[in-house]
């Protein structure tokens, strides 16, 4: 029964640890995403074309989709926590 324990306990610390580094992934791939995001804009407003807009674009909402999974959680936790002191 103590390998057990130990066992989960250990698992335990594993599920925390990849939950800050995919936290800390999610924040540096909306910072990608940004300065892909102000790259496509100032292109725009240059009036100039490049072979990079498609890639920009993409660069910029597939980040912001990975911050969303990331913060996901989080806002469900918020929810549930308003919902319980309401």
């Amino acid at each position: 029964m103590e390998i057990v324990l130990l066992w989960l306990d250990d698992l335990d610390d594993l599920i925390f640890a990849a939950a800050m580094v995919w936290r800390s992934a999610a924040r540096r791939t909306l910072n990608i995403g940004l300065a892909a995001a102000i790259a496509l804009a100032a292109s725009c407003i240059a009036d100039m074309y490049t072979s990079w807009i498609t890639e920009l674009t993409v660069v910029a909402l597939g980040s912001v989709v990975v911050w969303s999974l990331a913060a996901l959680p989080q806002g469900f936790a918020r929810a549930r926590r308003l919902s319980l002191t309401a």
